[in-house]
């Protein structure tokens, strides 16, 4: 903790400070308690820090602010659009050389609520210095257009100018994965608070370096967020003579630049696989080449691949880029086999193991169905005879009844049910797992019929 001055009557004295003199704000740690009004605009998730923002003026990336540090209980029942009146002492952070207020009281004067994402996008509509194309946009659309907006498969490379803050964690998003191919990308780096750089760079861009702009930013406070919504940015991204595409993390619907954008995407991370994507348009990804089924027709499909590769030979570069190799396809029909035989092993140990206990269960209850018959005059010693008969007779057609359902628990298994009660097969490389579990618990699955691969 920072050493001041001593005390003085001067010093103890609450005197209203306002957010021009935080210019000076150093200087404040010298006085007692202050008492200064503002908005609140970020609440922390444990609920002990907040920014307290100037409501004097329009809001904007500039406004001043600064942080409040207190207690949970301090700001109990407030919320974010708050303006407050706090009462207490400025502190110098010496780890953060940092300023904050600590508040001993706070005191709610006015609510005012954040405004909806929508009344925004219709202010900014109605603001006179919106550009008409922005404002066309920002009427006419119900959502943001989440695509890319490059023609698919265009020759050559794609140029793209990637707009954003320079060592953040969403430029590492985009670099980790992104394939260089047919990219070629560029970086500018911009503060992103300040909505009149992020403006000019837009505008700066030509079509003739460059085919697309992606402006990312991932998560940021609220500064960020007035600058995706000033209009400066807005009629930038509106009027660019290149196509821009947004990335601004969970608020992207929201801001009003996704709006009027080319395309948005949620996460620096989509606008990544959207562009690896359109590199492999016409020109597949090998990591993502869809395998073959594991069915009749995808072993058929598979031998005619294998014999036509072995009946061309070597063929040229091109050609086998296109198509898996012989030997690929001889082992995936291998793994294919084995999978398969491991399957019908399990369904048939699963089917014996029923049998057996099918014989066991039907006779024990047949031979418990004769000793309760017979045992049944001694029982009944002192009853009428028809009440004696009735009940054996009874007792005798339960327990044929019971014996013949048990002894029937193979022909059950086997049985297609009525319907698909639990667990649909999956479909894919992993489908043999789900055949192994319908094999092994037949009593759940009814998935016994058919052929071995569980279907």
């Amino acid at each position: 903790m920072a050493v001041f001055p001593p005390r003085t009557p001067e010093r103890d004295r609450v005197g209203p400070v306002v957010f021009s003199q935080l210019r000076t704000s150093f200087l404040l740690a010298d006085r007692g308690t202050v008492q200064i009004t503002g908005e609140i605009a970020d609440i922390s998730t444990s609920r002990t820090r907040f920014d307290l923002v100037d409501t004097s003026g329009a809001l904007d990336a500039r406004t001043r602010s600064i942080p409040v540090i207190c207690r949970p209980e301090t700001v109990r029942g407030l919320l974010v659009g708050d303006v407050v009146e706090l009462r207490g002492a400025f502190d110098l952070l010496e780890q953060d050389c940092l300023l904050v207020l600590r508040p001993m009281r706070v005191t709610k004067k006015e609510r005012r609520g954040r405004l909806p994402a929508a009344e925004q996008r219709a202010g900014i509509a109605r603001d006179p210095r919106t550009c008409a194309a922005a404002r066309d946009r920002l009427r006419r659309r119900t959502a943001p257009p989440p695509r890319l907006p490059v023609r698919a498969g265009a020759p050559g490379s794609l140029r793209v100018t990637f707009i954003g803050p320079l060592g953040d964690v969403a430029q590492a998003d985009i670099t980790a994965g992104l394939r260089l191919d047919r990219l070629e990308p560029r970086w500018r780096g911009i503060p992103f608070h300040d909505s009149q750089a992020i403006a000019d760079v837009i505008r700066s861009v030509s079509p003739e370096d460059t085919d697309l702009i992606v402006v990312y930013r991932g998560g940021g406070r609220w500064r960020d967020g007035v600058a995706l919504n000033d209009v400066r940015v807005v009629n930038a991204v509106a009027e660019a003579a290149v196509p821009v595409v947004t990335a601004i993390g969970p608020t992207a619907t929201e801001a009003a630049v996704a709006w009027v954008a080319d395309g948005a995407f949620r996460t620096p991370t989509d606008v990544r696989k959207a562009l690896n994507a359109h590199q492999h348009v016409g020109n597949p990804d090998p990591d993502h080449v869809r395998r073959p089924r594991h069915g009749a027709r995808g072993r058929g499909s598979s031998t005619t691949v294998a014999s036509a590769c072995a009946a061309e030979g070597p063929s040229d570069p091109e050609s086998s880029s296109a198509h898996p190799d012989a030997h690929v396809v001889a082992a995936r029909a291998e793994a294919a086999s084995a999978r398969r035989a491991l399957v019908e092993a399990e369904r048939t140990f699963a089917l014996h193991r029923i049998r057996v206990r099918a014989v066991v269960l039907g006779s024990t209850a047949a031979m418990a169905t004769i000793l309760a018959t017979v045992s049944l005059r001694a029982w009944m010693a002192g009853a009428p005879w028809y009440a004696v008969v009735g009940s054996g007779l009874g007792l005798l057609i339960a327990g044929s009844a019971g014996s013949v359902f048990l002894f029937r628990g193979r022909s059950r298994a086997l049985r297609p049910p009525r319907r698909v009660r639990v667990g649909t097969p999956q479909v894919g490389e992993d489908a043999w797992l789900s055949a192994m579990r319908h094999a092994s618990a037949p009593r759940r699955y009814r998935r016994l019929h058919g052929t071995a691969d569980g279907g």
